[in-house]
C-alpha cells in the first residue's frame, strides 16, 4: 500500500474521530427527548417486517454461443427492525454467480439504522456532500449522518469501485480498473433563512490491487476536494445560493513527489494532500439567485469550472467551461400552461491551452399544456451538456446491453396524450418523439470524434378495465441510432395483454414484439420476442410465479433462438406475523 494512500487513511480516520466526538456532544443535548421516547410503550415493542425472494433462472440457445449460464439461482432478503425509536433497514442478495461474465456471486446491499437525528450507514450506501465533491455515487463501507436541530455532520469511508484485472477473454471487454477507496466528512448549519456547509472528500486507487495493465493505459489516481456551500434568503422574494470548491489530483500515483519548494496551499489543499509531479489543481464556482414575483419566478446563475478541476466522487466530466445564465418559470391560463426556461452563454477553453475554445448560446425550455382533463401536451429542449448512460440499440445480437457513458450535448422531446371513452374503462392514446446528440466518454475523457445521434418516435394505445377483464395495449415505435459511420433503424410493433383471475389472486401478463433491423451496409434482419408472466397470491403473503421469454432472430447470416425462463417464490411479513391476503382491488396489479 502506497504512502500516499496510508496518509489519506490516517487523515480520514482523524476526521471520523472528530465528527464522532461532535456527534457525542450533540447527542448529550437531546438526552431528555431520548428518555421520553424510551418511556413510550410503543417504542419498547420490537417491530419486524421484511421479505424473502427465491428464484431460479434457466437459459437455452441455438445458433449462437450461450450468453449466460444454463441455470442460475438467486436469493434476496430484506428486513426492517424498529425498536426504542431505532429504525434499521437491511437487505442482501446471494446467487451462484455468472461464470461467463465473471459477475460476483453475492452482494450485501447494506443497512442504515437511524434513531431520531442520527443515521448509521453500513454496506452499499449513497451519501451526498456537495455537487463538486461526493454526489450520486455508491460506495461499499460505512458512514454516519447527525442532524440535531439546525446543525448537521457526517462522514464516510468505503470502496468506490472494485478491482478488475486486465482480461481480454472476458465477454464484457472492459478496461482494467484499480480498487478505489473514498473517504470524507461534512459539517454545516441549516437554518430557516441561512445555511452554510463545509465538506472534504478524498479518493485514491490502490496501485497493488491489480497487475500493471499491458495493453491499456490506466494509471492509479489520487484525488481530494474541499468544498464550501452557502445560501441566504433575503425577505420573502429573494434567495441566494452558491458553492466554491478546490481540487488537487495526482493523475499518476507512481510519479515523483513534489519538492517542498514547489508546494503551495493550492496543490496541498492547505496541507492535507501530498502532491507529486503529475498533480493537477483547479477551482469550481457557482452562484444562483432566485426572485419570486406574483406571476413568475426569475433566476440568474453563474458557473465556472477550471480545466484541472476533478472529483472522483461523482460522474463528473464537464470542465474548462464558464456559463452565465438567466431564466424564469410561470403558470398561465389558470395554471393550464406551465413554462420553464433557462438560457445564456457558454465559453470553453478558459486557459487558452487548447486554442479551440468556443462561445455558444445555451438554453433549455420546458412547456406543458392541459387544455382539458383528457388532453395534454408537453415538450422540452436543452443543449446544456450533461453526463448520462445511453442505450444505443436494442439489438439481441449484441453480447451485452448496448450502454455507453456519454456527454449529452442536445436533447429535444415532444409528447401528447388523449384519454377517451368511459372514465371507468378509459382508453389512452399517446405519442412521443425524442432526439439526442452525444459524445462518448472513455477513461474519463470526452471523445469529440465519437459523435452519436439517437431519434425515437412512438405511438401507443392502452385500454384499462376493472379486475377480471382484459387490459391491453398496442404500440408502434421507430428508432434511428447513428454511431460514427454506422446507422441502424429499428421498427417495432408491440402488443401486451393482462388479466387477473380467481378473485384477483392469479395475475397473468403477455407481451409480443417484432423488431425489424435495417443496418446500413449489412443485410436486414428481424427479431421476434414473445413473453409470458404469471404469479399466484397464496395465503399468508406467499406468492409463486414464473416468467418465460423467447427471442428468435433471423436474417443477416446470424439466425439464432434464445429461451429464458424463471420461477420464483416470494414471502413477506410484518411484526413477526405473515400479512393477510390483500383485499380485492379495482384493477390489475
Amino acid at each position: 500500500m502506497s504512502k500516499f494512500f496510508v496518509h489519506d487513511l490516517r487523515l480520514a480516520f482523524r476526521l471520523v474521530i472528530v465528527f464522532l466526538f461532535l456527534g457525542h456532544t450533540l447527542a448529550a443535548q437531546d438526552l431528555q427527548s431520548i428518555y421520553q421516547n424510551l418511556k413510550s410503550p410503543n417504542s419498547r415493542k420490537l417491530q419486524i417486517s421484511g421479505g424473502l425472494n427465491i428464484s431460479n433462472s434457466s437459459y437455452y440457445s441455438e445458433g449462437i454461443a450461450a450468453r449466460r449460464d444454463a441455470w442460475q439461482w438467486l436469493i434476496g432478503a430484506n428486513l426492517n427492525l424498529r425498536f426504542l425509536g431505532i429504525n434499521a433497514p437491511f437487505a442482501m442478495y446471494f446467487s451462484d454467480g455468472n461464470k461467463a461474465y465473471r459477475l460476483p456471486s453475492y452482494t450485501f446491499t447494506g443497512i442504515s439504522p437511524s434513531y431520531k437525528w442520527a443515521t448509521l450507514h453500513l454496506g452499499d450506501r449513497n451519501m451526498n456532500f456537495s455537487r463538486y465533491s461526493l454526489s450520486g455515487i455508491m460506495f461499499r463501507g460505512l458512514g454516519f449522518e447527525l442532524k440535531p436541530g439546525k446543525w448537521y455532520a457526517g462522514a464516510m469511508y468505503g470502496r468506490l469501485s472494485r478491482a478488475t484485472r486486465e482480461d481480454l477473454g472476458a465477454l464484457q471487454r472492459i478496461d482494467p480498473v484499480y480498487k478505489r477507496i473514498g473517504y470524507g466528512a461534512k459539517l454545516g448549519y441549516q437554518g430557516n433563512n441561512t445555511s452554510v456547509g463545509l465538506s472534504w472528500f478524498g479518493a485514491g486507487d490502490d496501485e497493488n490491487s491489480i497487475a500493471t495493465p499491458q495493453l491499456s493505459t490506466v494509471l492509479p489516481t489520487l484525488n481530494a476536494v474541499l468544498s464550501l456551500q452557502a445560501s441566504q434568503r433575503l425577505g420573502r422574494k429573494l434567495n441566494l445560493e452558491g458553492e466554491m470548491a478546490h481540487s488537487a489530483t495526482n493523475t499518476n500515483k507512481w510519479a515523483t513527489e513534489l519538492n517542498t519548494t514547489d508546494r503551495d496551499a493550492g496543490n496541498t489543499l492547505l496541507g492535507v494532500f501530498k502532491p507529486n509531479e503529475s498533480v493537477q489543481t483547479g477551482n469550481a464556482w457557482r452562484a444562483n439567485a432566485q426572485y419570486a414575483l406574483k406571476v413568475a419566478s426569475l433566476t440568474a446563475g453563474y458557473e465556472r469550472i477550471d480545466q484541472g478541476f476533478r472529483t472522483l466522487g461523482a460522474l463528473f466530466f464537464l470542465s474548462d467551461v464558464e456559463r452565465i445564465t438567466g431564466g424564469f418559470n410561470t403558470n398561465l391560463w389558470k395554471n393550464k400552461i406551465t413554462l420553464m426556461t433557462n438560457g445564456g452563454v457558454e465559453r470553453t477553453d478558459l486557459s487558452g491551452a487548447e486554442r479551440n475554445g468556443a462561445r455558444r448560446l445555451i438554453g433549455s425550455l420546458s412547456a406543458s399544456c392541459n387544455p382539458t382533463e383528457r388532453l395534454s401536451f408537453n415538450g422540452s429542449y436543452s443543449n446544456f451538456q450533461n453526463t448520462a448512460k445511453l442505450r444505443t440499440v436494442n439489438d439481441p445480437a449484441n453480447l451485452v446491453d448496448s450502454l455507453i457513458l456519454a456527454q449529452v450535448t442536445q436533447n429535444i422531446s415532444l409528447g401528447a396524450s388523449l384519454t377517451e371513452g368511459d372514465p371507468k374503462e378509459p382508453g389512452i392514446w399517446s405519442i412521443n418523439l425524442s432526439r439526442q446528440s452525444a459524445n462518448s466518454i472513455v477513461n474519463d475523457a470526452v471523445q469529440a470524434d465519437a459523435k452519436s445521434k439517437f431519434f425515437t418516435t412512438s405511438l401507443f394505445y392502452a385500454k384499462t378495465r376493472p379486475a377480471g377483464l382484459w387490459n391491453w395495449s398496442a404500440g408502434l415505435s421507430w428508432s434511428n441510432t447513428q454511431l460514427a459511420a454506422l446507422s441502424t433503424n429499428i421498427l417495432s410493433p408491440t402488443l401486451t395483454a393482462s388479466r387477473s383471475f380467481f378473485k384477483n389472486t392469479l395475475h397473468t401478463s403477455s407481451r409480443a414484439s417484432y423488431n425489424t433491423f435495417l443496418t446500413q451496409g449489412t443485410d436486414n434482419s428481424a427479431a421476434f420476442n414473445v413473453g409470458l408472466t404469471t404469479d399466484y397470491q397464496l395465503a399468508k403473503s406467499n406468492k409463486i410465479g414464473m416468467d418465460v421469454s423467447l427471442i428468435n432472430r433471423t436474417g443477416a447470416d446470424n439466425d439464432f433462438l434464445e429461451l429464458y425462463g424463471r420461477v420464483f417464490y416470494a414471502y413477506s411479513f410484518q411484526n413477526g406475523n405473515p400479512k393477510k391476503r390483500p383485499a380485492k382491488s379495482e384493477g390489475n396489479q
